[in-house]
This record gives structure tokens, sequence and C-alpha cells, in this order.
């Protein structure tokens, strides 16, 4: 199937089937993780850990482009402009080379460094992690092209395409480390097989994204949208990295303050956890190149309401999925890691579903920013965020170790979310729904989670169960309407449906 089939799926459908293949690659990753635990060591489990952390890290390298590809792309289709869209395809995967050349030279001066002097574990591990530092290079070079490359895609909508090309991804990419562990490969062995499974699907991306560039351009077209995209990126590129502290900072701050096991507790769940948010970031990522194409026609109002019921459809489900695992977590974590692993992470597991909840529900607004407000914007807020974030984590992870961290997350979480939500109706200049929406069920998974905690064995299993499934289906029955059901109806109709009114369309 072509990638132009592909960009004949709905907004709806798009977001299922970005939800699918991370699902895929998600029940890949959570099976694995007790077999690699358990045959590689905690430890070196938690530098592959570190490794995927320390990258992420240096996202903020890609100069924000992949952001900006997204939004640049769709605006060019929403004014029907291809000769502009084939300069920023050409522009943006030139640009995207040079981001992995930086993030190489960067991950390997930087890498070092930390395991050598930032992380406490045994020396034969650390050992392995400085060996395994040119891997752990090409893997992160690996990151910046295929970044762009989705992003050329995404911009095109072109959101089948992708998602099929992320869930081989994942799946291979688990399968080959599983693989290498079995046959007794150590972290650089793991490292490698992980970075041939990303070139490989660098090429096939790159190949897919440069083919939407078919209008002839000149030189001077490619550069100026070049000064486009590092225009609009940068400043995407500092919200993106100050993003990207502000999720990590508590991790970072175990692993330097307590131990890698520590680490390991606090990050394995957290890693567990956000794998539940398979559908918010799907629909994340279709929404900004839909707002973007929608508000570059003049119809603010579409995008506006496109955002606010994207806002209550990811509240009514996240509400509906973490209620109940909130409830039974110290019995998942047994079954998933061992009754240990549950007794040392029982707790501040719950405290992360509740902020994963605050952490979700901003993400239609997140995006609504993204498509249609100043990119300084998000670097402000971060930034603002940031300051106060550290001085929390600090002296929370002091006090109370991986349970602090975990409740300086939810507080960071939740500010956030109330602080992107105001920006977003700023963007859009309308409402994108009442507060109540979000601050009641947050409100209830938060009393869930303490009251689970405090009774902890006296309540039993079904009990604290029912509890959850009961709260999960009182936010999704007060939050439902109609309309939603008549969505669900659109998007289970033979793929080949196309809804041409983009109002019709929300999540």
């Amino acid at each position: 199937m072509s990638g132009r089939r592909f960009a004949r799926l709905t907004l709806s459908q798009a977001t299922l089937a970005s939800v699918a293949a991370q699902v895929l690659s998600a029940v890949a990753t959570l099976a694995a993780t007790p077999y690699l635990i358990a045959t590689l060591g905690l430890e070196t489990y938690g530098i592959l850990i570190a490794v995927a952390v320390l990258t992420g890290q240096l996202g903020a390298l890609q100069l924000g482009i992949p952001s900006a590809a997204v939004r640049l792309v769709a605006e060019s289709r929403g004014r029907r402009d291809p000769r502009q869209q084939a300069a920023i395809l050409r522009a943006v995967l030139l640009l995207g080379f040079c981001a992995a050349a930086f993030v190489a030279a960067a991950f390997s001066l930087v890498a070092p460094w930390v395991w050598s002097n930032g992380f406490r574990g045994s020396p034969a591990v650390l050992g392995q992690a400085l060996a395994a530092v040119p891997a752990a290079a090409v893997l992160a070079a690996a990151q910046p092209v295929l970044g762009v490359s989705h992003a050329v895609l995404l911009g095109e909508e072109r959101f089948g395409l992708v998602s099929l090309m992320r869930a081989v991804q994942g799946v291979v990419r688990v399968g080959v480390v599983v693989w290498v562990a079995a046959l007794g490969g150590g972290l650089a062995a793991l490292l490698w097989a992980q970075a041939a499974t990303d070139l490989a699907a660098t090429f096939v991306a790159g190949l897919s994204a440069r083919a939407g560039a078919e209008s002839p351009v000149t030189p001077t077209q490619v550069r100026h949208a070049a000064r486009q995209l590092v225009g609009l990126g940068v400043p995407f590129a500092a919200a993106d990295f100050l993003s990207a502290l502000l999720v990590d900072a508590e991790k970072l701050a175990i692993g330097l303050a307590k131990s890698v096991a520590d680490f390991a507790y606090y990050t394995v769940p957290f890693n567990a956890a956000m794998r539940l948010t398979v559908l918010t970031v799907a629909l994340s990522s279709v929404l900004v190149p839909r707002i973007s194409s929608v508000a570059a026609t003049g119809d603010v109002t579409a995008a506006a309401a496109l955002t606010h019921r994207a806002t209550r459809l990811i509240i009514i489900t996240m509400g509906a999925v973490l209620a109940p695992l909130v409830a039974v977590v110290p019995e998942l974590l047994t079954w998933w890691v061992g009754s240990d692993f549950a007794l040392h992470a029982g707790f501040s597991t719950r405290l992360i579903l509740v902020a994963l909840f605050a952490n979700t529900a901003a993400n239609a607004a997140h995006a609504a920013i993204r498509a249609r407000g100043r990119p300084g914007t998000l670097s402000f807020l971060y930034a603002c965020e940031l300051v106060v974030h550290l001085v929390v984590v600090y002296f929370a992870v002091r006090a109370w170790g991986i349970t602090g961290a975990a409740v300086a997350w939810g507080l960071r979480a939740t500010l956030d979310a109330a602080a992107q939500r105001m920006l977003a109706v700023r963007a859009l200049g309308t409402s994108i729904g009442p507060w109540s929406e979000f601050l009641i069920p947050l409100l209830g998974l938060a009393m869930l989670a303490v009251g689970c905690e405090v009774l902890g064995r006296e309540a039993s299993l079904w009990l604290r169960l029912a509890a959850g499934l009961f709260l999960g289906g009182t936010i999704a029955a007060w939050l439902s309407s109609a309309d939603d059901w008549k969505l669900l109806n659109r998007t289970l109709r033979p793929w080949t449906h196309r809804i041409n009114v983009p109002t019709q369309e929300a999540g």
C-alpha cells in the first residue's frame, strides 16, 4: 500500500493506526523487560535505560527541525503551495543529517563523563558502559534523521505509513535486543543491535519522505526553507530541551543522589506507565498538522473545537484506563517484575500514574500551541517550570527518595497542564473546554491512590479494583456524549472512507 493511500485516513482512524503501532511496541517492550532484567542484571539494564535518557537530552541539538517541519509542511499543504513544500522537504532532510553529526559528537563527549562521574554502580557495569559508548553514539545519531523523516510524513498527513514504520521498528528493535541477550551479548552488543535496527528504519523513512519532493526548486528556495525551519525550530528546540529536563530531572536526581538500583526502581515503572500514553501521543502527533492546516484556511473556530473534543476524549480514555491500574499497582508489579520490586516501587508507581493523567490531559492543548502559538511561548513556560521543579526535586528526592521524585513530577505535571490550557486559549482565541473536566477527574485519581495506599492489604484486591473501575466509569459517563459514539461509528467504517470536512473530526 502506498503512502498516498495511507494519507486517506481520517484523523480518528489515523489516531487508532498510530495507537496500534505504539501498542505493539509497548507490548513487546513490557514483555521483554522482566527477561532482560533477569538476564542482564538490574544495573546493566539501568545503564541501557540511561542511554535512552541521555539520547533524549541531546535531542535539543536537532534544533527543533522535526517540530518545525510538521508545522511548515502542513501549512504549505493548507495553502496549496507544492514548490514551498518541496523546498521544505529537501531542506529538512539536509538539516537532519547535520543534526545527526552533532548528536553523535556530543554523545561521545558527554557519555564517558556521565558514566565515570555521575552514576554510582559497580566497576564492572560502568566499564561495560564506557566500552559501549561508540555503539550508543551511533544509536543516538540515527534519531535526528529518523525524526525529521517521520515529521515530513506527518506534515503530509501520511499517518498510516508512519504508523506502519513505527510498528515494525518497535517490534524488531525489542526482538533483536532479546535475541542478542539470549546469545550472551553484553551491553555494547545490545546497543549495536538497536543501532542497526534504527539505521535500517532511518533509511526506509528517509526514502519515503524524499519521495514527496516532486516539484522543481532552486538552491535559493532550499536555503530560504532552511532558514525558515531553523527560525521556527530553534525556539521549539529550546522548549524540547527544557521539557526533556523536566521529564527526566527526577530520574537524574535519583541516579546521582541514590543508586543505580533506585534509578531502576523508579524508571522501570515510569517507562512502563509512559507506554499508556499511546493514544494521547498518537492523537497529539496528528493534531498538530491538522490544526495547522485547518487554521491556515482561516477557520480558527474549527481548530479550537478540534482541540476541545480531543482534550475531552483524552481525559475520558486516560481516566478509564488509569483508575483501575492505580487500584491494583502492587499486584501488577508483583506479577510483572517480582514482589521485591513491588515493595520498593508500589506507592511511587501509583503517584506516577496520577501524574501521568495530568501530563496527558494537556496533550491537545500542547498540540494547539505548537500548531498556532509562538514557538518561544513553550520555551518560556518550561524555563519557569524548570527553576521551580529542580528545587522541589532536590529536596523531595533527598527526603523521600523515589516517592519524593514521583510527588515532584506530579506537582510539575499538574501546573504544566493548567498553564498549557491557558496558553492554548490564547493561541486559538477561544475556550477549549471547562476546567472542571480536567480538575475533578485528577482529584478523584489522587484520592484513589492515597486511599489504596493507606488501606494497603486491608482492602482486598477485588474491592480496590471495583473502586478503580467505578471511578473510571464515572469519568467516562460524565464526559462522554452522543457525538462521541457517532465519531466512533465513523472511525470504524472501512479505512478508505474519507470525511472531507475537518470540523467533523476531533480525535
